[in-house]
């Protein structure tokens, strides 16, 4: 089967999902459920974002605080 890499890198986030392309996935319900949660996250995570904001006011009462990266990685693994 095909592998599908959807990536996306901020800032503030960075989004790894890989999905594989199974023919038992006839109506594409993977990709539909990757692609949902990644919107979910881009959503939740932009820049300018409430967390996001949340995140910086917290970075300037904390100056010494490591910089955040919220991060999401999504694979499947399958076995024959």
């Amino acid at each position: 089967s095909n592998v599908v890499s959807v990536r996306d890198t901020n800032e503030f986030y960075d989004i790894k999902a890989d999905y594989p392309v199974e023919k038992m996935d006839k109506k594409g319900e993977m990709k539909e459920f990757v692609e949902y949660v990644v919107k979910q996250k881009q959503t939740e995570w932009k820049v300018g974002g409430e967390l996001y904001n949340a995140e910086q006011k917290i970075a300037k009462d904390f100056p010494d605080r490591p910089k955040m990266q919220y991060q999401l990685n999504i694979s499947y693994t399958f076995s024959s």
